[in-house]
């Protein structure tokens, strides 16, 4: 903003800087990071430190596809390129001819290619000092062939008819993504998901939804005897034996110590595998014209209606009643009942996202085979993690509800072993774009 300002004005951009009230912002911070709020006024204040020169420097965290990082401090001048040379680990990945080609991504920006790498430098990404993060990674020129300017009516970007028929991928009633998807945003675009076309007798041969009762710590996984079940939970984590009963929270009954009747085993759940990948998603239109400066004024209404959301939040939080444990415990018994499906969503290194549906009371140990069910090599050694902050999931007796992955999640791929190429070819023959797997999810 501030070198197109100045760009109009005949301006030098090194020599000012953006000011609002009394703080000079950070031109290497987004806007959604700068903490400013709507229709905000900067100012344009002569600067107080020369951005020019060798002491512009910025400490890069390169991360690989191991989740392992390389940290050093750079100049703002010197490109991508050079930033991957310098580390003896990426050195090893440019100098021998391959098929893959180099990937680095910043924020939601992506540099492919050694062309584009080399004409790239961290003041074009707005690194001009402080801290970040670059995600490295090799991919092949196969799969890189996924192009952002891919037509709408390509073939890989829509699914007809018998496509959909002969895939494993029928449409399911359950909740949309709402805890740790993070490119959610980027693909609020649904107008591809309409080239989704599902035979309406393909809808009918889904079991129909059987009343979902909570786990109560039997801990048993689908399908197996429950003779072979046992305790995931300790006795003063397992939920009252009141809030299986339809009446709702009751007094609990006194039973005698190895009384407790086992669970009911909940019906098996389709797990109906999507692969998916942001690259075929329909790119947003630019902004048809430039906004006036007259919509960034702040009116007299805009404060107003400011105060009366902070009025109402502020009766919201002081009225707010006393939460007693039985009525956390009924909460949380709605919830299940609301959510009787868990949908979650594997991103690998190479940004391919494989969708999967479970139930709240299957463990890490289920997604982890639902994982490896599904990869090239079965034998692939990788581990779970979950952002921010990064929380390995390596307990695979917990349950989706317990492991913080309810009613639905990210989970990010980590492999010990770099490769190409993660999922098998033959799921990644049928991938489509992340709207038409958000109209699954939400049929």
């Amino acid at each position: 903003v501030l070198e197109d300002t100045c760009r109009r004005q005949d301006f030098n951009p090194s020599e000012y800087d953006l000011k609002f009230q009394r703080n000079v912002l950070d031109l290497s911070l987004q806007w959604r990071f700068a903490n400013l709020p709507n229709n905000a006024k900067l100012e344009m204040v002569p600067v107080s430190r020369s951005r020019e020169g060798p002491e512009n420097t910025v400490r890069i965290a390169l991360q690989l596809d191991d989740g392992s990082r390389l940290q050093d401090t750079f100049c703002s001048g010197q490109t991508l390129w050079e930033l991957l040379s310098h580390f003896a680990q990426t050195r090893e990945c440019l100098e021998p001819p391959s098929e893959a080609s180099p990937v680095c991504v910043y924020m939601r920006d992506e540099v492919a290619g050694r062309a584009s790498l080399q004409a790239t430098t961290l003041k074009s990404l707005g690194l001009t000092g402080g801290s970040a993060i670059i995600r490295f990674a090799m991919r092949r020129c196969s799969s890189a062939g996924l192009s952002r300017s891919r037509a709408p009516g390509s073939p890989t970007a829509s699914l007809s008819a018998d496509q959909a028929a002969g895939s494993p991928l029928p449409p399911l009633g359950s909740a949309g993504l709402s805890r740790g998807d993070v490119s959610h945003q980027d693909e609020a675009d649904i107008s591809g998901a309409g080239r989704v076309d599902t035979p309406a007798k393909q809808i009918s041969k889904e079991p129909a939804p059987a009343p979902f009762v909570p786990f109560s710590g039997g801990g048993q996984r689908l399908g197996g005897p429950s003779g072979l079940a046992r305790s995931l939970m300790s006795p003063s984590a397992k939920l009252p034996k009141s809030f299986s009963s339809p009446g709702g929270p009751s007094k609990p009954k006194k039973s005698r110590p190895g009384q407790e009747p086992p669970p009911e085993a909940e019906p098996p759940v389709d797990r109906d595998p999507v692969v998916c990948h942001p690259d075929l998603e329909e790119l947003l239109q630019a902004w048809p014209a430039e906004l006036p400066d007259e919509f960034f004024e702040v009116t007299v209404d805009d404060v107003r209606r400011r105060l009366a959301q902070l009025r109402s939040e502020r009766k919201r939080l002081e009225e707010a009643p006393l939460v007693t444990k039985a009525f956390r415990e009924a909460q949380r018994k709605e919830k299940l009942e609301r959510y009787p499906k868990v949908v979650l969503r594997v991103l690998f290194p190479d940004r391919y996202i494989l969708q999967g549906f479970f139930r709240p009371s299957e463990t890490v140990g289920d997604l982890r085979a639902f994982v490896r069910s599904h990869l090239g090599d079965p034998e692939l050694p990788f581990y779970l993690f979950i952002t921010p902050p990064k929380t390995v999931l390596d307990d695979p007796t917990l349950t989706l509800f317990q492991a913080d992955l309810f009613p639905a999640a990210l989970v990010h791929f980590g492999a010990e072993e770099p490769t190409g190429l993660f999922l098998e070819p033959r799921l990644l023959e049928h991938t489509v774009s992340p709207s038409a797997a958000d109209m699954l999810v939400a049929r």
